[in-house]
């Protein structure tokens, strides 16, 4: 066994996806989990989403009796629900909030829980600097905490029958990945 050890939820992707692919950099320990419905009941019971509040409870229980673990969540209402399994549970692991970008901001009550799960995560990664501070503000927490990382691929090729609209050589959309509702 390593000396450090990786524990990696996923929101929308198999415990075996490699979405994050720096295990090839990094010699430790990685082990996958994953919110997507395993079960029946999970898949009946979409509020809450008992399949997200699962993994988060095995993520967390995973860092028991190991040396220098670390959690990296993606999507940030799993990050809110790890950050919950890790307050029940007195666990003090590193927790790095990867894809940290909310497709609907939580208001009222939701928004007070997410503040406060969330004031407990070592880092959020984002994919713009625009969300840098909107998160930051909406949340009470400082700006240094959220990680612009650009997440990008090689651009498309453009067909030569597609005028741009307006200049340049290549034209980005920025958007949600799915419209989920926040169940919290």
């Amino acid at each position: 066994m390593r000396n450090t050890s990786i524990h990696v939820a996923y929101e929308l992707s198999p415990s075996s996806e490699r979405f994050v692919t720096l295990d090839r950099y990094i010699d430790a320990d990685w082990l996958g989990f994953s919110a997507i419905p395993k079960n029946g009941l999970e898949r009946k019971i979409q509020r809450p989403k008992l399949s997200r509040y699962r993994a988060a409870f095995e993520t967390v229980l995973s860092t028991r009796h190991r040396e220098n673990p670390f959690i990296i969540s993606h999507m940030p209402i799993l990050s809110v629900a790890i950050e919950s399994a890790k307050a029940l549970l007195g666990n003090s692991s590193p927790h790095i909030a990867f894809s940290f970008n909310y497709t609907t901001l939580p208001t009222g009550n939701r928004q007070t829980w997410h503040k406060r799960m969330l004031a407990n995560v070592d880092r959020f990664v984002v994919f713009s600097n625009y969300e840098r501070q909107l998160y930051a503000e909406y949340f009470g927490l400082p700006e240094n905490r959220f990680v612009f990382t650009p997440w990008t691929q090689d651009p498309p090729p453009v067909a030569v029958l597609n005028d741009i609209p307006f200049g340049g050589d290549y034209i980005c959309a920025i958007g949600g990945e799915v419209a989920f509702t926040d169940d919290g």
